[in-house]
C-alpha cells in the first residue's frame, strides 16, 4: 500500500526546486475524445448512418479510469540517496505526526519544519522527483510520496525494488493526468479503481516480491501507515 499525502504540506522540508512530472500527460487537462465532432455534423447535409460508431467515448475522468494501462512498461527509477545519519531520536516521528498522521496539517507541518534544530533531517526526508536521487519522500506533480522502492533497494533488495517501482509507475500512468488538482482522497480512490483496471499484474508481483517474500526489507511495507513511514525515513536518515 503506497502512502501519499498532499504537496502544500511538502514542499517545506528541504526542498528548493518546484518538482517536475516524469509524466509526458501529468498535469495537462485531458480533451474529451471527438470534441470537435459536432461542429463537423453541422456542416454535413446528410445524416450519418453509422451514429453507434461516431459515438465520443467516455472522457477519462478521476476517481474512474477507462484508460488503457495493459500495455504499460515501467520506466527505470531513479536511484536512492545513500543514507544519512541526519535525524535523531524522535525526530521522525515527531515529523510523521506534524505532517502526514491524522492531526497533521500545513501549519504543524510548516511549524515543524521551521525549527533550526529539524533542518537537516528535513533536508534528508524531501527530494523533487526531478532530482538524480531520491530520498525517503519524494514531491511529485501536485502530490508526494513515500519511496518504498529506494527503501527496499537501500536495504538490499533490488527484486523488490524493481517490482515496487513498477507497481508505483503503473499507477501514476493510470492516475496522475485525471486526478491533477483533486483531493488524495480521489488519488487514492482512483489508484484503487486502477489495480483492477490494468495494475493489477504489477500490484501483485509486488506483493509477492516485498510482502509474501521475507526480509530486512519487509520493513517497508509494514501495514500499519505510520509504522511504514517511520520505517521508510529512518532506513535513509537514521532516528525514528
Amino acid at each position: 500500500m503506497r502512502w501519499l499525502v498532499t504537496f502544500s504540506a511538502l514542499v517545506i522540508v528541504g526542498c528548493s526546486a518546484a518538482p517536475q512530472d516524469p509524466h509526458d500527460d501529468a498535469g495537462f487537462s485531458i480533451k474529451p475524445a471527438d470534441e470537435d465532432a459536432g461542429a463537423d455534423a453541422m456542416t454535413d447535409a446528410k445524416p450519418d448512418v453509422h451514429v453507434a460508431d461516431a459515438a465520443p467515448k467516455p472522457t477519462p475522468s478521476c476517481p474512474n479510469v477507462p484508460e488503457d494501462v495493459s500495455n504499460f512498461k515501467p520506466s527505470t527509477s531513479k536511484p536512492p540517496r545513500p543514507f544519512q545519519a541526519a535525524c535523531g531520536a524522535g525526530q521522525v516521528t515527531a515529523f510523521y505526526n506534524a505532517c502526514s498522521g491524522s492531526a497533521a496539517s500545513s501549519y504543524s507541518c510548516q511549524t515543524w519544519s521551521s525549527s533550526a534544530f529539524n533542518s537537516a533531517c528535513g533536508t534528508c526526508i524531501a527530494s523533487n522527483d526531478s532530482d538524480s536521487e531520491w530520498g525517503p519522500l519524494v514531491n511529485h506533480s501536485d502530490y508526494a510520496f513515500f519511496n518504498e522502492a529506494g527503501c527496499a533497494q537501500l536495504l538490499g533488495a533490488s527484486s523488490c525494488a524493481s517490482a515496487a517501482w513498477a507497481d508505483e509507475a503503473c499507477l501514476m500512468d493510470a492516475c496522475d493526468g485525471i486526478c491533477y488538482g483533486g483531493t488524495i482522497d480521489l488519488l487514492d480512490q482512483c489508484e484503487t479503481n486502477a489495480i483492477v483496471a490494468g495494475c493489477k499484474s504489477w500490484d501483485d508481483a509486488e506483493t509477492a516480491a516485498c510482502v509474501t517474500t521475507q526480509g530486512v526489507f519487509n520493513k517497508c511495507f509494514a501495514t500499519d501507515r505510520q509504522t511504514q513511514i517511520v520505517n521508510i525515513i529512518a532506513t535513509f536518515c537514521g532516528g525514528s
